[in-house]
């Protein structure tokens, strides 16, 4: 993809860089071929092309951000007037926008607050003095990176000099009266524009004579949310909220913990009128370095024990409907990965959330059996749906509060690997199975040395051939890893060719190589010497247990060995279809009965037979036979990681003793420590049990060891939703849209949780509306009827809902499966 001289970038996955989109236009990541050097490329949406003032305002956005040249603005390098191809090119910022920087540092300590707000207002300086308003200055539009002081050795994370920070986005910029810039007629825009959160009173009026102190308004408004860690104002609706601005009183007793000096600062930044605000940016600076010199005198002291007790995540935790202990919803994929869905919970009555169909129940009398059923989980489960105040009632927090911590971004481990699929390079294409499967088991016994941290399978499943595609230093960044190990393998006959080379993503340098040509019997200890190599080539220590256990021939039957590794592959493939998992089974049980001594094939047998066997409707002789096999696979092998593994699945799916089964974990831990499995059996224990500090704490470290894993992910979002930590689960959808290919249903599934969080977070619908009205597109209507009665039902209209309730679709869709959590 070229857009004159400038190459648009790709991903892993193939699809195009995609840096962030609005209502306008997309910006994507791309190359400038000339000058050498990375940019963002901006371009108006396909559709939009074609209209006139569509162009008119891109072509606003560019000029005025091409007039600013200042090191906190980002800079404009390129136009194209085509008007079959308009698009600028900008300076690319390697950095996260404040948003997503503040979710884990906020509230900021006052002196880093002032630090960052200083260079905003130096920016709104450079811009304010080409005459040009910004008017959508938000976290979100402002990027951080790291500057000169801050990439040095022992930079400190708290101290300004550390941060950079950039303004971006002038797609609603428009010069003062008089100035070109608000002139053009074609460009002209009514009605409210801007971000409510952040907008000025005389924004939110939607007078015609703003100037640059709206801008300061905003920066008042970012200053606020960096001190206390949430906005001054949030509102039910767009109306409400406009009208907080306007005309309520600032809540100043949220900012009694700071220094008097920057108390008054925040004050007069957020004066209702413009006249009572500072004169402009410069004035703002001066008053922001008067602070920091108090502060740093000693005339003002900072008080850090004693912060507003409305900067705790505190939620509470309401009472299900029902508390009948057979709703628990789980179902298992490969390695006993929790996806938390199961047929038998997929019934009709029980896809909508408990405090909907409450509402729905007693607003407009519609279905009360369906009402009947139990929850999505058996124990206190939150209050999903609540919204705002004047929406949802929330409940006042309980002494059973939970505090929910979000904790701080862990810098790349140097011990971290990613085990890259391996190249299948037989010409008997039907040996891809063979390639996959000693991938998974050199990925497995790495997996058991604790000195390493090691990604799962399911990450590193989109990676193949990134080698190749010169695209190392984005997967090591995406998977959070120092080096990855790339293979190629050729199986002809009894013969098996592997090579394999660990390569530094940081620098692409290979660190270690090999080649081995074996036969298939000297193959079976294969995975055990390479994890030994790696191990040493990344100077990991290797304690005699661990020695032992990579080192244990799995089995000494070849034959056995490539059925475990037929049924490997089809488990790493998250099945959904009941035959195919049969057929796992089958495969296990042939590699058992050729080789009874076969522990790792009856451990994963044990597991697989389990999947049907939860709460007292499952099948009993089932049960016994999962049992049978975890017990057999701990008595071969006491040391095996995935016997013990077995046997915690048995404590939990099949008897539902939830203690022996974390007991059990432990153990597990201990023999694999880089298992997401563990984590995520972990999550599902503590979700029966009402846990939500340790299930999110498990979720979040199966997250690190399973990065790209879309089901962890999305449990983790689900999670934080119900704990009503909204930014904190827009965070994590972000995460999963990065996960999911485009052209994938829960993609679309995932956009539209995030615009209800985020809708949720903020307190109006518009951004939950918006979404479901720009991505229904190619989706049947059908498919849709759920999100539009969550819609109808936040915003009171039970007619609509009671029309869009009726006929719903498959309840197997992800879009109904989202929607009951």
């Amino acid at each position: 993809m070229m857009c004159a001289h400038y190459r648009v970038e790709r991903r892993a996955d193939g699809s195009p860089w995609e840096l962030g989109r609005g209502a306008m236009g997309v910006t994507y990541k791309a190359y400038d071929t000339q000058l050498r050097v990375d940019v963002a490329l901006k371009v108006i949406n396909p559709a939009q092309v074609g209209d006139p003032k569509t162009q008119a305002l891109f072509l606003r956005e560019a000029r005025a951000a091409a007039r600013v040249h200042h090191g906190n603005v980002a800079s404009v390098v390129f136009l194209n007037q085509d008007a079959a191809n308009p698009f600028y090119a900008m300076e690319f910022i390697a950095g996260e926008s404040l948003r997503d920087w503040m979710q884990t540092r906020c509230p900021l300590a006052p002196l880093l607050a002032i630090g960052l707000g200083e260079q905003i207002a130096q920016g709104l300086q450079a811009i304010h003095a080409e005459n040009v308003i910004h008017r959508d200055l938000k976290p979100g539009n402002v990027m951080i990176v790291r500057a000169a002081a801050g990439r040095e050795k022992g930079a400190s994370e708290s101290d300004p000099a550390t941060w950079q920070a950039k303004i971006i986005d002038f797609g609603l910029a428009r010069g003062f009266a008089g100035d070109s810039l608000s002139s053009n007629a074609a460009a002209v825009t009514t009605g409210f524009r801007g971000t409510a959160v952040y907008a000025s009173p005389e924004q939110c009026q939607e007078r015609a004579d703003i100037d640059g102190r709206s801008d300061l308004y905003s920066l008042g408004c970012i200053l606020w949310e960096m001190l206390v860690g949430a906005p001054p104002f949030r509102g039910s609706s767009l109306h409400e909220l406009l009208t907080l601005h306007v005309s309520r009183p600032l809540p100043l007793a949220r900012l009694s913990h700071l220094p008097p000096s920057l108390r008054a600062v925040v004050a007069e930044l957020l004066a209702k009128d413009p006249d009572a605000r500072f004169a402009n940016a410069t004035s703002l600076v001066k008053a922001l370095e008067r602070c920091r010199e108090r502060i740093l005198s000693g005339a003002e002291s900072v008080d850090e024990s004693s912060p507003p007790s409305e900067l705790e995540t505190v939620v509470a935790v309401a009472e299900p409907p029902s508390t009948r202990k057979t709703a628990a919803p789980t179902s298992r994929r490969a390695g006993g990965a929790a996806s938390e869905s199961t047929p038998r919970n997929r019934r009709l009555m029980g896809a909508l959330g408990a405090i909907a169909f409450g509402a729905i129940v007693v607003a407009a009398g519609l279905i009360a059996g369906w009402w009947r059923q139990s929850p999505p989980v058996a124990e206190k489960v939150p209050s999903v749906t609540a919204v705002a105040p004047s929406v949802v009632s929330v409940p006042t927090p309980a002494p059973s509060a939970v505090l929910v911590s979000r904790p701080t971004p862990a810098p790349i481990p140097e011990k971290s690997i990613a085990v890259l699929p391996f190249e299948n390079l037989s010409e008997d294409k039907d040996n891809a199975f063979f390639a996959d499967g000693m991938q998974d088991d050199v990925l497995t016994s790495l997996a058991k040395i604790k000195d390493l941290t090691v990604i799962s399978r399911s990450s590193v499943r989109a990676y193949g051939g990134a080698l190749a595609a010169g695209q190392l230093r984005e997967v090591g960044q995406a998977l959070g890893v120092s080096h990855v190990l790339e293979g190629r393998i050729r199986r002809s006959g009894d013969r098996l060719l592997l090579t394999v080379q660990l390569i530094d993503t940081r620098n692409n340098r290979q660190v270690w190589g090999e080649r081995y040509d074996r036969t298939l019997s000297d193959s079976l200890t294969l995975q055990g010497e390479l994890a030994k190599e790696i191990a040493q080539a990344l100077r990991a220590t290797l304690t005699p247990a661990e020695q032992t256990s990579i080192g244990t021939k799995p089995t000494e039957n070849a034959e056995a060995y490539m059925l475990y590794l037929r049924a490997r592959e089809l488990e790493a493939r998250y099945l959904t279809s009941d035959e195919e998992w049969v057929r796992a089974q089958n495969l296990y049980q042939q590699a058992v009965d050729l080789d009874p001594k076969f522990a790792l094939a009856r451990a994963r047998l044990s597991m697989a037979i389990g999947r049907d066997t939860e709460g007292p409707e499952g099948d009993r002789a089932a049960k016994a036979r999962a049992r049978a096999e975890a017990d057999e696979a701990r008595r071969l092998q006491p040391g095996l990681g995935e016997a013990s593994l077995a046997v915690a699945h048995v404590f939990f799916w099949g008897e539902g003793d939830y203690n022996r089964a974390l007991q059990e974990l432990k153990r597990t831990e201990m023999l694999m420590p880089n298992s997401a499995d563990v984590y995520a059996a972990r999550a599902s224990i503590y979700l029966r049990q009402g846990k939500w500090r340790e299930r999110i704490a498990a979720l979040q470290h199966g997250a690190l060891l399973d990065p790209r894993n879309a089901h962890v992910l999305t449990a983790l979002a689900r999670t934080m939703r119900w704990v009503r930590d909204w930014p904190a689960a827009l965070t994590v959808r972000d995460r999963i849209e990065l996960s999911v290919p485009k052209s994938d249903p829960s993609y679309v599934v995932s956009r539209w949780s995030r615009a209800f969080d985020e809708s949720n977070m903020l307190g109006i619908t518009t951004p939950f509306r918006s979404a479901i009205d720009e991505l229904s597109g190619g989706f049947q209507a059908a498919l849709l009827k759920p999100f539009r009665f969550q819609l109808a039902m936040l915003e009171r209209d039970f007619v609509t809902a009671q029309e869009q309730i009726k006929d719903l679709p498959a309840l197997n869709s992800p879009l109904v499966t989202e929607l009951r959590t």
